[in-house]
């Protein structure tokens, strides 16, 4: 019999809990919902991979390990949620009115597959390209970690971040880090993969965004 959880799906939960307690990004089902599912998504995927226990199937392309949730409950290919292959709602254009906010996650999420693993965007045909070094991923993790960390953490993300605000977010505290021209490449080209565009506007705190030149 499959288990009742599993670390994973139980970090998704824990998720929710950092969000209350810092950014408080909405759950509701417009955009600030997906963005929350995706953030939480996230953080399994990361603390599991930090356990150790998937470390030896990162590197195979899309298939399980990393990139499933709650495989451990939901025996099978896609798990609970499947990151690189979302229920098929992988960009902005095809959300609907009836999408639940895990639904909401898919373009993100498949934004991140594509981030970390490169690949073609099976709709779109952009191509994210692969990290020349196969073993950068893990390296990648702990990076991509800390950002996660500090939208939560800094309140980089507000309770109503939908999809463009949480690029503006992301690019905001990669920006902090500070990132190579690839690197820069690879961002822009996984988030317009999924249909998520920038725009022009500017931080001014880090819970109040208003219009102005970039």
């Amino acid at each position: 019999d499959a288990p009742f959880t599993s670390l994973d799906v139980l970090a998704h939960e824990l998720g929710h809990l950092w969000n209350f307690n810092t950014a408080r990004v909405s759950a509701n089902r417009g955009g600030p919902g997906g963005v929350l599912e995706h953030v939480c998504d996230t953080i399994a995927m990361l603390i599991e991979n930090r356990a150790g226990s998937e470390r030896d199937i990162v590197r195979r392309s899309g298939r399980g390990g990393l990139w499933t949730i709650g495989e451990e409950v939901r025996p099978g290919p896609n798990g609970v949620r499947n990151i690189n292959s979302p229920a098929a709602f992988d960009h902005v254009k095809d959300q609907r009115a009836t999408w639940t906010t895990h639904q909401r996650a898919g373009p993100l999420n498949k934004f991140f597959f594509l981030l970390l693993n490169g690949g073609v965007h099976p709709e779109t045909r952009v191509s994210v390209p692969r990290r020349r070094d196969p073993g950068v991923i893990d390296y990648d993790l702990i990076r991509v970690s800390r950002r996660y960390q500090s939208l939560l953490s800094r309140r980089t993300l507000t309770p109503n971040s939908g999809y463009q605000l949480f690029r503006l977010a992301f690019e905001r505290e990669s920006d902090r880090e500070g990132m190579s021209g690839e690197l820069v490449r690879i961002h822009n080209l996984a988030f317009e993969a999924v249909g998520i565009s920038a725009y022009n506007i500017r931080f001014t705190g880090p819970t109040k965004v208003t219009r102005g030149q970039s």
